[in-house]
């Protein structure tokens, strides 16, 4: 990465050959890890996981503000 202005970044061109082969990857993870799984049934697993997410997020937030 590097700084062409105070208020900018960029990718070296290394940081872009990374950056594809990442994508690469990632694609690669989320095909075998959704193998056999409906649109359906991955959209309802999110849903519910990012509902979990939240209910022990807000507990833990509302147990820290009691005294």
């Amino acid at each position: 990465m590097v700084r062409p202005r105070p208020d900018h970044l960029a990718l070296t061109d290394e940081g872009r050959t990374r950056l594809v082969e990442v994508a690469l990857r990632v694609d690669a993870f989320r095909e075998l890890s959704t193998r056999g799984i409906t649109r359906e049934e991955y959209v309802t697993a999110v849903t519910v996981l990012e509902r979990m997410t939240r209910n022990l997020t807000e507990r833990r937030a509302a147990s820290a503000t009691r005294p």
